[in-house]
């Protein structure tokens, strides 16, 4: 009999002596040798690779008793050397075996999903004796653990005692429910069931640490952890298109709202009828909402085909490394082909008149079928008229409907170079054709010819026009510049005979354009027999608008207290000007669109403004402007002329100042006075050539109102000057004067000026531009 099966029962023959005696083998001995084997073959095979540790010593004979009362082998569990004494239940001393528990920690998926209930599982099993301690931790982005979960299997509920670690207060995302069971042969197990509800806004990446203790553990400690995600799967809202109704070859652009996502980073595709488009699409910015989840909107163009009704647009997005796609469709019912209109056909091809005519016109390449026909005279819809419109049908070869439709009716002689027009509407789009009617025998006019095609003041210009196929040969011609007659330099060739016994002649008309030209229209004037009224033809000269040059103040003449002071207007068109003197800031004369303007060989026009104004010994040093507003060209200069005298019978003293300038200024709302302005607000700089880096002195002078009353800011580009402001009440109630005194910085070449002035629900601004570079200021 092998080791392990024998039979020995051991006598103490004398002080460390052993007898040995081999017992004779019954049925009951090896029953129960049967039993020891199978129960130490049960332990060995838990721990395969510590069979070699095990030495199987002989049993005595003593202990070969009933299953239930057989002990473990001396010296303990083969699994552990360690042993525990306790006392069986026969009071004498025995020894219970440590079993070391198997642990399978967090059994589940490690990717959680935003506010969806995820569940774990940790199994701690096969483990003797009963006591251990089960706690779980958490790590977040700052590293910081943090216990959340402590239970020992002899407690009877689970607690946060561990004093160890900083405790989280309340754990709402994460659940856990730990529960013990006994299993045969006094082995437990413990199963840890983990509920996870994460917020990106609390959880979005964290780690979980398992950690048991127990005595058959090496160093009584065992530790598990797992990474967890935390991923929000987008949401798409319906996609909608940029037209209610796409149109063949008409760009569209569908966009979808793609929101509810984390992280930021998506995958997004567009197709059609399960095949990406090949144009890129557009995907915003992610911008994050106030719950922690990312939103864009992505969009795609177009063009839409003949073929793409009924078909289907999938746009899908996916988390970037995910596999799982959201989508959201949007059905193409119908592609809007928008009707090819035919010319317009007469029958007969010669028109007479008295005679029925019929005017057909074809419509091809449409969908859908619906469209209306309208008939019209011009703008008045046809009535007497016999119309003929077809039912849609559809052309096999284009997919696509047609259709014809037919006006008859006869025509008189006010019919003769009327427009006759077919409306078609469809889809809310309306496509318009047009046929001039022009019956045998009357005159037909052809357009004006201009050359050369842009005009010029003082230029020769050739204006030309036919008229043919007319009868009798008696007409009468004229040309009209507006309402006035042209009677010179109008040349006429004609009438003469045509083959088909009908007249044509040509007029021409030659032109020097002045600047009483611009905006006027040429006319060409047609009376004959049969038109029962005279036709014309126009064309509108393109003739540019020219800025006024505003000269130099001159003094024309002097007598005791009086100063007589001229300027010239001249280059300029068209002639409508206004033109305004001022002392100081008062104004003391105006004229709008002068009468007495000339025409000057340049054929543009030229005015002299003049003006004679009684000077008193206080108007010594005060400053005369002449300031002139061109409507056409919105332009707007000034010239000034200064009083330098002691005497008012001597000379006066011009001193020209470099003060022709263009406003910016804006007008929001003021009162219109008896001594009304033609700006409110005024600007000059008082600094004589300034300069870079020194101080600067301004002054805006208010007309009409007071100091007191006035709100004043002073604001250099965009940020405010708030000191070196001082606004000062004129002495004859004219209004008032604001000076600023600022210090331009020494890289400036130019800056932006402004002044604001409220009173009450009144305010005005204006804006200049101080150009250092030529050390004076520019107001544009």
């Amino acid at each position: 009999m092998s080791q392990g099966r024998g039979l020995v029962e051991s006598q103490g023959a004398e002080p460390g002596g052993t007898i040995r005696r081999e017992l004779p083998v019954t049925p009951r001995r090896r029953r129960l040798v049967g039993r020891l084997d199978t129960e130490r073959e049960r332990v060995y095979s838990r721990t395969p690779d510590r069979r070699q540790s095990l030495v199987l010593e002989p049993l005595p004979l003593s202990s070969l008793r009933p299953r239930e009362h057989l002990q473990p082998p001396p010296g303990g569990h083969p699994r552990d050397g360690r042993t525990r004494g306790r006392r069986g239940r026969r009071g004498g001393a025995s020894q219970v075996v440590l079993v070391q528990p198997t642990v399978l920690a967090f059994i589940g998926n490690t990717e959680l999903k935003h506010m969806e209930d995820s569940k774990l599982q940790c199994l701690i099993s096969g483990f003797r004796p009963k006591p251990l301690d089960v706690a779980f931790s958490i790590t977040q982005s700052n590293n910081e653990k943090r216990k959340i979960f402590s239970w020992n299997t002899e407690a009877s509920d689970a607690e946060d005692r561990d004093e160890d670690y900083p405790l989280l207060k309340k754990c709402e995302a994460i659940k856990i429910y730990a529960t013990l069971k006994k299993e045969k042969r006094g082995i437990f197990q413990v199963s840890c069931e983990i509920h996870i509800v994460p917020h990106v806004k609390q959880l979005d990446k964290f780690e979980l640490l398992l950690e048991v203790r127990h005595g058959a553990l090496p160093h009584s400690l065992l530790v598990e952890t797992a990474s967890f995600n935390v991923i929000a799967p987008p949401l798409l809202d319906p996609i909608w298109c940029s037209t209610d109704m796409p149109r063949l070859e008409e760009m569209m652009t569908l966009y979808c709202k793609i929101h509810s996502y984390f992280p930021q980073t998506i995958d997004v595709h567009w197709l059609i009828d399960d095949e990406q488009l090949p144009e890129e699409p557009f995907l915003s910015e992610p911008m994050k909402a106030t719950d922690g989840l990312f939103f864009c909107t992505s969009s795609i163009k177009y063009l839409p085909k003949a073929a793409d009704s009924g078909k289907r647009f999938l746009c899908k997005t996916n988390l970037r490394g995910s596999h799982q796609c959201k989508e959201s469709a949007w059905m193409l019912k119908t592609v809007v082909c928008t009707p090819k209109v035919s010319q317009i056909d007469c029958e007969p091809g010669v028109p007479e008149c008295g005679k029925v005519i019929t005017l057909s016109c074809s419509l091809k390449d449409f969908n859908p079928p619906r469209c209306d026909i309208c008939w019209r005279r011009g703008f008045e819809k046809l009535t007497h008229t016999q119309i003929n419109t077809e039912e849609p049908y559809l052309d096999t070869t284009s997919n696509l409907y047609c259709m014809k439709s037919q006006a008859s009716f006869t025509p008189k002689p006010e019919d003769h170079g009327v427009e006759f027009v077919v409306e078609v509407n469809h889809c809310n789009k309306t496509t318009r054709n047009a046929y001039k009617l022009m019956l045998k025998g009357f005159p037909k006019i052809s357009d004006i010819i201009v050359h050369p095609s842009d005009a010029e003041y003082g230029k020769p210009l050739s204006l030309t026009c036919r008229v043919m196929d007319f009868y009798p040969k008696d007409i009468n011609i004229q040309w009209f510049r507006g309402d006035d007659l042209i009677n010179k330099d109008v040349l006429t060739e004609g009438p003469t005979e045509d083959q088909n016994n009908s007249f044509s002649l040509l007029s021409r008309l030659q032109l020097e354009p002045t600047a009483l030209d611009y905006d006027k229209t040429i006319c060409f004037r047609v009376t004959h027999k049969k038109l029962t009224k005279p036709t014309t033809k126009s064309v509108y000269l393109k003739l540019p608008a020219k800025h006024p040059v505003v000269s130099e103040i001159k003094a024309t003449s002097e007598q005791a207290g009086k100063v007589s002071l001229e300027t010239s207007i001249t280059n300029f068109a068209p002639c409508y000007i206004r033109v305004v003197w001022y002392k100081d800031w008062k104004k003391i004369s105006e004229v709008n669109d002068p009468s007495d303007i000339h025409i000057e060989e340049n054929k543009l026009c030229s005015f002299t403004s003049k003006i004679q104004i009684s000077i008193k010994e206080t108007d010594i040093g005060k400053t005369i402007r002449c300031e002139v507003h061109h409507r056409q060209t919105n332009s707007f200069k000034e010239q000034t002329f200064v009083l330098k005298s002691k005497d008012f019978c001597g000379s006066l003293e011009q001193i020209p100042l470099p003060l022709v300038h263009n406003h910016i200024g804006t007008s929001r709302s003021y009162s219109v006075t008896n001594e009304e302005v033609l700006n409110p607000l005024k600007i000059d700089c008082v600094t004589s050539s300034p300069k870079p880096g020194e101080n600067v002195t301004l002054r805006c002078f208010v007309h009409g109102k007071r100091a007191k009353e006035a709100c004043v800011s002073w604001y250099k580009g965009i940020f405010p000057v708030d000191e070196g402001i001082q606004n000062t009440t004129c002495n004859d109630g004219s209004g008032f004067i604001s000076y600023v005194t600022f210090k331009t910085e020494k890289e400036e070449r130019e800056c932006e000026i402004k002044c604001e002035v409220s009173v009450d629900v009144e305010h005005w601004e204006e804006t200049y531009i101080l150009d250092l570079r030529e050390s004076n200021i520019v107001r544009q």
